[in-house]
């Protein structure tokens, strides 16, 4: 397991600003020891990642769980409760709790991340991480799913969500 690969996925989801995606993907790309940022309009990149995952329009793929599996595509259901009741367990909550979504695709990889670095394996952490990766195993495929759908998604951000599915599924 890569966990600074994975924290430079977890770091591409939360940036705000093309240059916090440019330094995302370019510490991944080095991580990863490959380019796939050859030729990279960091500009149309931003427009791209936007239209995906920020908005003002309606975005493609909504970057929090319940979207993916709650019955109505509802942020804040019971998916969202269920992530902040492994939060709480683990000693965590969200920065901007009720403002944005517990299950925002960075928050439950830096959960993760957090979990995977713990040293000693107590019970509680073993358990907590069991319940994350299962809840991310089923929402991480749709999710990345739902960006290939978009027919002109560009190859950084499929290179990131192909990455983070192999992270996801082989945990």
């Amino acid at each position: 397991m890569n966990l600074n690969a994975l924290k430079h996925i977890r770091d591409f989801f939360f940036a705000k600003k093309k240059e916090e995606i440019q330094n995302a993907l370019l510490q991944l790309e080095k991580e990863n020891k490959n380019a796939f940022c050859d030729n990279t309009d960091w500009q149309e990149l931003e427009y791209a990642y936007n239209r995906l995952f920020v908005g003002p329009m309606k975005i493609a793929a909504p970057p929090y769980a319940s979207y993916y599996l709650s019955d109505n595509k509802d942020l804040m259901s019971s998916v969202t409760h269920s992530i902040r009741k492994i939060y709480h367990t683990i000693g965590v909550q969200v920065p901007e709790q009720n403002k944005i979504p517990d299950d925002f695709l960075p928050y439950e990889l830096d959960a993760l991340i957090a979990l995977l670095a713990v040293e000693e394996k107590e019970t509680i952490h073993t358990e907590s991480l069991k319940e994350l990766t299962e809840h991310l195993q089923k929402w991480i495929p749709l999710f990345c799913e739902s960006i290939r759908n978009e027919s002109d998604t560009p190859k950084e951000i499929l290179y990131t969500i192909n990455h983070l599915e192999n992270i996801i599924v082989t945990l």
